[in-house]
This record gives C-alpha cells, structure tokens and sequence, in this order.
C-alpha cells in the first residue's frame, strides 16, 4: 500500500450558516508549519548565494580595476572564489538547521 505525503498544505478554515439560511464561507489560507519552514530555508540559502556571488563579483572587479603584479592578482582571484565556495558548503548547514 502507497502513502502519500503532503508536504506544504493550506486549510479552509470554517464555514458559518446563518440564521436565514445564508452560507459564509471564512477562509483563512495559512501555510502549514513544514511549508513555512521550507520557504525560509530557500530563502536563507537564496540570500547567502546571491551574497556569495555579490562578494566574489566586487572582488574581482576591484582586483582586475587595480594595477597590481601578476602574482598578486592571482592570489586574489583566488580568493575571491572562496565566498561563492563558502556559500556553497554553507548550504548544507542551512538545510540541517532550519
């Protein structure tokens, strides 16, 4: 036998008859606690790749801008590659902590 199972769901909430035989129907869609957990995580790891890539793009800019010697450029086109590592590697984290 197969389960399925519902990851993120939305609930109606109520409905009210009133006295003149008229229905209304109050909906209050709200996310369900594991719904609301998953768009934070995308989120969190959203913002920390976009910062990743920010950082690594304006240290790149800032060292191709400037005059310096080969070997120094280097070393910091090197470095620059390690906020979008980080941000990468950070996910995991993210996922297990939220």
């Amino acid at each position: 036998m197969e389960s399925s199972h519902v990851l993120c769901q939305y609930s109606l909430r109520s409905m009210l008859f009133t006295n003149d035989g008229n229905m209304i129907i109050i909906v209050h869609n709200s996310a369900s606690p594991a719904c609301r957990r998953l768009f934070r995580t995308i989120c969190i790891v959203m913002a920390i790749d976009v910062s990743g890539w920010t950082i690594t793009t304006i240290i790149l800019f800032l060292v191709f801008g400037s005059n310096l010697r080969e070997g120094t450029q280097f070393a910091l086109h090197y470095f620059a590659g390690l906020a979008v590592n980080s941000a990468i590697a950070f996910k995991a984290i993210v996922y297990y902590l939220t």
